[in-house]
């Protein structure tokens, strides 16, 4: 299991939902949707999106871009505040919220096999009927007062390069791994 879910729209019943790497592949990418009434449906993967930027004070909103198919698709990207602010909603271009449950950052990738975790803050999405554009609105992490850096004691030991946004990049192309 990659993680519990909850599919909305047509498919909502108020009980969890399970997003699943049922056929095992390197990237241990998830591939299907276990919905609660027991039916299963595919899920695309998508490992590319156009993003205009990096969240900065006074700015705290970015724009994300998929090339969507129809269905259920799971968007794997590297965070485009690289941990430094923290994903407070994400709201597809029709105005839709996607569900806090399907939407999450973590700071490495577990990839299976035994092997160790790639480190590196990565966008995880999930999304029935996308519409190919999101608005990602980040906040402070409230419990510091400020941007959370990726400058803590853990990550120094665990050979994390601390980093501070200076400047607001270009848009870009992401990838992840």
């Amino acid at each position: 299991m990659i993680r519990q879910v909850e599919a909305g729209g047509t498919f909502a019943d108020g009980k969890p939902d399970f997003l699943v790497n049922d056929e095992p592949d390197a990237d241990d990418l998830p591939d299907t949707l276990h919905l609660s009434d027991g039916s299963t449906t595919p899920v695309s993967v998508l490992r590319e999106a156009e993003v205009d930027g990096a969240p900065v004070d006074g700015d705290l909103e970015v724009e994300m871009s998929v090339r969507a198919p129809s269905g259920w698709v799971y968007v794997r990207v590297p965070e485009p505040s690289r941990g430094a602010w923290i994903l407070h909603q994400v709201r597809r271009s029709d105005g839709a919220l996607v569900p806090a449950p399907n939407r999450w950052v973590t700071d490495r990738t577990f990839i299976g096999g035994g092997k160790r975790p790639i480190p590196g803050h990565v966008l995880h999405l999930l999304d029935h009927g996308s519409t190919g554009r999101y608005t990602l609105v980040y906040r402070r992490d409230d419990s510091r007062g400020r941007p959370a850096r990726s400058t803590d004691r853990a990550r120094r030991r665990s050979g994390y390069a601390s980093w501070t946004m200076a400047n607001r990049p270009p848009r870009r192309s992401a990838t992840s791994g």
